[in-house]
């Protein structure tokens, strides 16, 4: 059986896998002016939240939660929006798949 601390860091490390990190390593150079500006707004937000996700929550539990809430937080939905129009990874879009990690690992 893993540990706390293990089963927060496959939680945080899926994550950045496959949400956080592509949204902060997304070229800006393939993006037109207005789109960058959108980007550099969602990159500073992810950047923040990611940060939340590594320093804040110190257990799995907590992970799952916030993870959770943040998926209908109102801005959320704005920052949706614009992943989309940039064509980014969203949170919810992993929902199914981190749910099944927890069951996994059993968190």
């Amino acid at each position: 059986m893993a540990s706390e601390e293990e089963k927060r860091a496959r939680l945080i490390e899926f994550l950045d896998k496959m949400v956080f990190d592509p949204v902060l390593r997304a070229d800006d150079s393939k993006y037109d002016e207005n789109d960058r500006k959108k980007l550099a707004d969602v990159k500073r937000s992810t950047e923040n939240e990611k940060r939340r996700f590594h320093d804040d929550y110190r257990s799995a539990i907590a992970v799952k939660q916030n993870y959770l809430s943040d998926l209908s937080s109102q801005t959320a939905a704005k920052k949706n929006k614009e992943l989309e129009d940039l064509g980014l990874p969203r949170m919810y879009q992993i929902r199914d798949d981190f749910l099944k990690l927890c069951d996994q690992i059993h968190v």
